[in-house]
């Protein structure tokens, strides 16, 4: 896989001369050459990211692994697993630079891309990796900082620690994007494990992968649609929930529905503040995906939408618990 990138160097600032736009163009405009740049190990993408983030606008780069996703088969190429891992982590880490500014996120697109790596390739490593990084940057941690866990946060430390545990025990030489290498990685959940056992509640611990499956036809569009949701304006958001419910109101009601269409339901009953359509939809995720589902998030993003009075008394007649 190879993305086809300008072979110029960066472009230096102009000092001491001006353009003259009133004038027509005398010169030819110069051909600017493409180099491909391989995109097979975790040290490619970080070139590739070193060559936009901190330095230019991401979007473009999002925009072009986007691209690539759209026909990644990740059950079948490594390297198309491994496009997928790393998009979904640039996602997070989007998503908490945008909260940081007040700015719209990307988690939702980053857990289409978890919701989607568990659903083709869930032995992956890196499926395994991105279940275990999701909640590890919720906790603050990155190559540079330490974790910061609390009460309220011990069930995404429980999450990272067994999903990289995981890892760990498949490909013990394992290593992440940048610093997070297989030593990293280790010396993260060992801390964990330190960290969890300074409260006494006992917790969930991940399960084997499940065998792969081919994701249904509903699924992959519910993927589709989730994609396009985070990305949409409040109003085609509204358009895109009504045509949902329409479209999920014409099929048998009992029949069951996959973990990808429910959180397009949650998406939707939360966009629409649907307190009661929400609630029993973050219960009913959390039990069916553990600790790959983050309720205390969805619960966290519910309450921007709806009254906080309503729901505490709603999450009060449950036994979800994010104090």
């Amino acid at each position: 896989m190879s993305l086809f990138l300008s072979a110029c160097p960066e472009p230096l600032p102009q000092v001491g001369t001006t353009l003259d736009l009133t004038r027509p163009a005398t010169r030819v405009s110069p051909r600017i050459p493409l180099a491909p740049l391989a995109l097979r190990t975790q040290a490619d993408f970080d070139a590739l990211e070193d060559r936009f983030l901190g330095r230019r606008d991401p979007a473009p780069l999002l925009a072009a692994l986007e691209r690539l996703a759209k026909a990644a088969k990740p059950a079948e190429r490594d390297e198309d697993a491994l496009l997928l891992m790393r998009l979904g982590v640039l996602y997070r880490d989007q998503d908490q630079e945008a909260r940081e500014a007040n700015g719209s996120g990307y988690l939702q697109l980053a857990l289409a891309i978890g919701t989607r790596l568990r659903a083709e390739a869930p032995r992956s490593p890196h499926t395994l990796y991105l279940q275990g990084y999701i909640p590890f940057a919720f906790l603050g941690g990155s190559s540079e900082r330490a974790m910061v866990i609390t009460a309220d946060t011990r069930e995404f430390a429980s999450a990272c620690r067994d999903q990289w545990r995981a890892l760990l025990a498949a490909v013990p030489d394992y290593d992440g994007p940048r610093a997070l290498d297989h030593t990293r990685l280790a010396a993260v959940a060992d801390a964990l494990d330190i960290a969890l056992a300074q409260h006494a509640l006992p917790l969930p611990t991940a399960s084997e992968p499940a065998p792969a499956v081919i994701a249904s036809r509903a699924a992959i569009e519910a993927m589709n649609q989730l994609a396009r949701f985070e990305t949409s304006t409040d109003g085609d958001r509204k358009t895109q929930c009504r045509d949902w419910d329409a479209a999920r109101a014409a099929i048998n009601p009992a029949a069951d529905r996959s973990a990808v269409e429910l959180e397009l339901d949650l998406a939707c009953a939360t966009h629409l503040a649907k307190l009661d359509v929400a609630v029993p939809l973050i219960v009913r995720l959390r039990d069916l995906e553990g600790p790959a589902f983050a309720p205390c998030v969805a619960l966290a993003r519910l309450g921007d939408r709806v009254d906080p009075g309503r729901l505490e008394v709603a999450v009060r007649a449950t036994n979800l618990d994010c104090r």
